[in-house]
């Protein structure tokens, strides 16, 4: 599915409910890393199964994977910028966590900078 921002399409997938965790992949790929990584530990982890703690927030960073830009972006506070606005729509005004690899650990410290409040906790 996309969510349709005024910047941007962001391909994203969702899977499971509860609790949100944004998924933020590493640079020049897309959201299947992340997925391909985590999904693992989702699926066989008996007391997800049972209670569905999780809802896991899977997408394309602007710019990468099946995301589509309706404007340039120049630097990497405008992928924030839309990546923020985009978490906006789909976790409004709620605590949320972030899983992230290489780039998306820099994308999600920002995110820890901006909303102390609202970040749970990252890994």
């Amino acid at each position: 599915m996309f969510v349709n921002l005024d910047s941007a399409d962001v391909f994203t997938e969702i899977t499971g409910s509860g609790r949100p965790l944004l998924m933020i992949h590493g640079n020049w790929c897309d959201h299947r890393l992340m997925k391909g990584c985590m999904e693992e530990i989702f699926t066989h982890n008996p007391a997800e199964k049972k209670t569905g703690e999780w809802k896991r927030i899977y997408f394309d960073i602007p710019g990468m994977g099946d995301t589509v830009l309706k404007r340039d972006i120049a630097s990497t506070d405008e992928i924030f910028d839309i990546i923020d606005d985009f978490v906006e729509r789909v976790i409004p005004e709620r605590i949320f966590y972030i899983a992230s690899e290489s780039y998306g650990s820099y994308l999600a410290r920002a995110f820890v900078k901006k909303y102390p409040e609202r970040v749970g906790g990252i890994m």
